[in-house]
């Protein structure tokens, strides 16, 4: 394992580079720390106290996320894994990404993690979630809708609990969801092929809408977002 001192003053440093271990240890100043898409990190306490950035290079949606006694892990297909100390109210940490700008915090009590951005506040559960998949009221089981065939959609129920659905547009997907809630989010990446996505009863009894702005008034939550 190496290990990462980063003197007083110096408030900004990085790129982390993948491969070995990198335990990074701060100076309980305000530091800005930069990891590399594929960085394996394990952050010390002086990083979540409220005053730190760490900046990983790669997309929010590549990512995900997850809570453990310890405290936060951020993982990717690309090989990256981010531990970041647990910390109680008032603590905290902003990471950003490629793709926008996050706030690790807790709920107002302090019992359970959180994570906002533009999408909304995303509650970190124990099973991995996709970064910045959950709308107002959970992060959600990661689910990928790149199902079903040309000829026959795959049926899912997204009544059951809350999913933080991934969609790749560059692979083939043909499904028909139920039960969407606000708890539901999908998040699209690679937008470009065509995919048939069918949210059945969700909008309100209004009409047709014809774009992603108006569905998401209809609707009343930020359903859907593209990377």
């Amino acid at each position: 394992m190496a290990r990462l001192y980063i003197n007083p003053g110096n408030t900004t440093y990085g790129p982390v580079p993948g491969g070995e271990v990198t335990e990074i240890i701060g100076s309980n100043q305000a530091e800005r720390v930069w990891l590399a898409a594929d960085a394996d990190a394990m952050l010390d306490p002086s990083f979540v106290r409220g005053n730190a950035t760490i900046v990983i290079l790669g997309q929010a949606s590549n990512s995900s996320i997850a809570a453990t006694v310890a405290g936060i892990t951020i993982t990717s297909a690309g090989g990256a894994s981010i531990r970041i100390p647990a910390f109680g109210e008032g603590g905290g940490l902003r990471i950003d990404f490629n793709s926008g700008t996050f706030n690790l915090g807790t709920d107002d009590d302090g019992t359970t993690f959180q994570l906002t951005g533009t999408t909304g506040v995303q509650e970190i559960g124990n099973s991995p979630a996709v970064v910045g998949s959950g709308g107002p009221g959970g992060g959600g089981t990661s689910f990928s809708l790149d199902v079903g065939t040309p000829s026959v959609a795959r049926a899912i129920d997204a009544s059951t609990t809350n999913f933080a659905f991934t969609d790749n547009a560059e692979a083939s997907s043909n499904v028909r969801i139920t039960g969407m809630t606000s708890g539901d989010h999908i998040n699209v990446t690679n937008a470009g092929a065509t995919n048939l996505i069918v949210i059945d009863d969700v909008l309100p009894d209004t009409g047709s809408v014809s774009s992603l702005a108006a569905a998401t008034s209809a609707i009343g939550f930020a359903f859907m977002t593209f990377a």
